[in-house]
């Protein structure tokens, strides 16, 4: 009898994923390029965007308007484009990374490994690793303004690096830091309680994959209308 294969591990960025919007989670697992396009589906993703396609479509008029050429209009139409997306990826596959930030006088370095936590079933690369006391502290970097408390979703996320980290060094992080973009900063303890609450949404995150359909888990307006697949959702409150 053969052994049952575990089930795939869960990211720390589903973690926030499902908590934003557990249908808009379902989406991304039936679009797995949708992160991480490759040339091609960063020219698609160029070339749906309405405004681009009509800055587009009123400098080949103009550019047709001026030369009588359609020929020359066209070739100069598909250069542009292609070296406007090329750019753009290149851009995306080279950029630096960000600069060191500090936090309590201690600096905290840039994290590029992505640690796997089999036991707990979670994998993903903490923004930020701090070193206090020998502990390895993780750092979630949000290029957003801090809000007053820290988001839901921001504070899970963070507890699930927490319990990655935990997995991968002789000793556990008691807690981890938020650092917004205005340079706001929020400790988040990984107690008990914390542990708990990020092993039921994972539970429900598990559940979620054997279903052919997830609902939405909000009932605001503003979350669908920043969703990427408000169009297609027929249960988006922004229609």
């Amino acid at each position: 009898m053969s052994k049952k294969s575990p089930p795939p591990l869960i990211t720390a960025s589903e973690i926030a994923r499902h908590i934003y919007c557990a249908r808009a989670l379902f989406y991304d697992r039936r679009n797995p390029d949708i992160h991480n396009p490759n040339l091609v589906g960063q020219l698609w993703r160029w070339l749906i965007q309405p405004w681009r396609t009509g800055i587009l479509v009123l400098s080949l008029v103009v550019m047709f308007a001026v030369t009588q050429r359609i020929g020359i209009t066209l070739i100069a139409g598909l250069v542009s484009i292609f070296l406007s997306v090329l750019l753009r990826y290149i851009y995306h596959r080279t950029r630096q990374p960000d600069k060191d930030i500090s936090f309590q006088g201690i600096k905290a370095h840039r994290n590029h490994k992505t640690l796997v936590a089999k036991e707990f079933g979670l994998v993903g690369r903490p923004d930020y690793l701090l070193e206090v006391e020998g502990y390895k502290i993780p750092v979630l970097a949000k290029d957003m303004p801090g809000p007053e408390t820290p988001y839901e979703a921001h504070i899970m996320e963070l507890v699930a690096f927490g319990m990655i980290v935990a997995e991968n060094e002789p000793r556990h992080p008691l807690y981890g830091v938020i650092r917004y973009a205005d340079g706001r900063t929020f400790e988040v303890d990984f107690d008990e309680d914390a542990v708990e609450v990020l092993s039921g949404i994972m539970d429900e995150i598990e559940a979620n994959r054997q279903r052919d359909d997830v609902p939405r888990s909000h009932d605001e307006r503003r979350r669908c209308y920043a969703c990427r697949y408000r169009k297609k959702c027929d249960q988006s409150l922004f229609r």
